[in-house]
């Protein structure tokens, strides 16, 4: 799991976004990956705000992970295909980012 921040109005630090490997070898939820990381003892504040669930991660000829793709794209769901998540702070549950959603986001009616 690699991380990437997006820096949003009004807030004092980062809200990060957790890039998942979605293998379909591996039968598992998003439900059951957050239960995983609190298992781990990862703390609320330390939960990604987005989780971007992604079919390849491409790598450098070191085998560093090629982030600037990943930043440039960030949660904007006009240029990603790819599933992504959101920390909903009402129930404490991630849920699927929506084009509504989104706009929410950018309006800052949904903050982090």
């Amino acid at each position: 799991m690699k991380f990437n921040f997006e820096t949003f109005l009004e807030t004092d630090g980062k809200a990060g976004m957790a890039v998942v490997l979605d293998d379909e070898s591996m039968s598992t939820t998003i439900e059951q990956l957050v239960s995983q990381l609190k298992t781990l003892g990862l703390p609320a504040y330390a939960r990604p705000c987005f989780i971007r669930l992604t079919k390849h991660i491409e790598l450098t000829g070191t085998f560093k992970v090629k982030k600037n793709v990943f930043q440039d794209e960030a949660y904007d769901v006009n240029r990603v295909s790819e599933t992504i998540y959101y920390l909903n702070n009402k129930n404490q549950s991630y849920e699927k980012l929506t084009p509504e959603i989104y706009e929410s986001i950018l309006q800052q009616k949904i903050k982090f």
